[in-house]
């Protein structure tokens, strides 16, 4: 298999990584702490009103999906590239930190989130790719 064709690879399978173990925190989020009846969740100041209004721990689990999926991708990609998957783990984060930044854009979130959550995917990413280096 080509270097190209398994970066490539390798970033689809980071980024699937990623996408689950984000979506998966996130849904314990919403478990302990449902959006209110009525709330549609593509009305970004309905939602950021809310946002407003919610507990921390109510982030909590948001911003552990975001780190924690990048860690997990990050390591995924640099896992199925080796020995060349530092391009890819990297892109991984760079990715994920992508869609946070849109994310933060799109929907106002407390100052405190964003402090954890910009610098700490970024950390999430190096230490997914030093664990997936550490692995082989």
């Amino acid at each position: 298999m080509s270097k190209s064709l398994r970066q490539l690879l390798a970033l689809l399978a980071g980024m699937v990584a990623a996408m689950v173990v984000t979506m998966a925190l996130q849904g314990v989020g919403h478990h302990f702490f449902p959006l209110p009846p009525g709330l549609d969740p593509r009305d970004a100041e309905a939602l950021a009103a809310h946002l407003r209004a919610a507990p921390a721990a109510a982030l909590l689990a948001p911003l552990a999906g975001h780190l924690l999926g990048t860690l997990a991708g990050a390591w995924t990609a640099v896992r199925v590239a080796r020995p060349h998957g530092r391009p890819a783990g990297l892109l991984v984060g760079v990715l994920m930190l992508s869609g946070a930044i849109a994310n933060l854009l799109l929907i106002p979130h407390p100052p405190w989130f964003i402090a954890a959550d910009l610098p700490g995917i970024g950390l999430a990413a190096w230490a997914g790719m030093a664990l997936a280096g550490r692995a082989s």
